[in-house]
């Protein structure tokens, strides 16, 4: 089944793909769309198309021009879904470096069997990142997660 949908994407045969004419050009114009393009995979159970995943986290380290709120939300839809790997593959490309998050990514084989709710997967991940958000204030700053991080 093929699905076009708002902005320069497809849907076909469970593969998400860019249809811009300059698909490095197009993630790197806003990197909202590098976020958008993650979550919406993560959310749906899609793959990337190669050439869509190499544009895309080509342009991933302009996450850090964006709020700590808007970069903080798209991680935690990440991390809740069905492939919490996502976020994995994201931190690797240097969109969360600025915010604390390591630039490597951390094994992340059962993630995605913890319970879907933000205290057990954030607290996972950041332990398989080598951190802690009750250590770490200013990751908790930087990304906008004060409940999380609250004694």
């Amino acid at each position: 089944m093929d699905v076009a949908f708002e902005g320069a994407h497809m849907i076909w045969d469970g593969v998400l793909c860019c249809t811009a004419d300059d698909p490095e050009a197009y993630y790197a114009a806003d990197a909202r769309r590098v976020l958008e393009l993650f979550v919406l995979a993560a959310e749906q159970g899609l793959e990337l198309k190669a050439d869509t995943l190499l544009a895309a986290a080509g342009a991933a380290p302009g996450v850090r021009s964006l709020s700590g709120r808007a970069a903080g939300a798209a991680a935690q839809r990440l991390l809740l879904s069905g492939a919490p790997e996502a976020l994995g593959v994201l931190c690797a490309a240097g969109a969360y470096a600025s915010f604390g998050l390591p630039q490597r990514a951390p094994c992340l084989h059962g993630l995605a069997e913890a319970p879907a709710v933000p205290m057990a997967r954030w607290w996972l991940y950041l332990r398989r990142c080598g951190t802690s958000a009750v250590r770490d204030a200013s990751l908790c700053a930087a990304l906008n997660w004060t409940p999380l991080c609250r004694s």
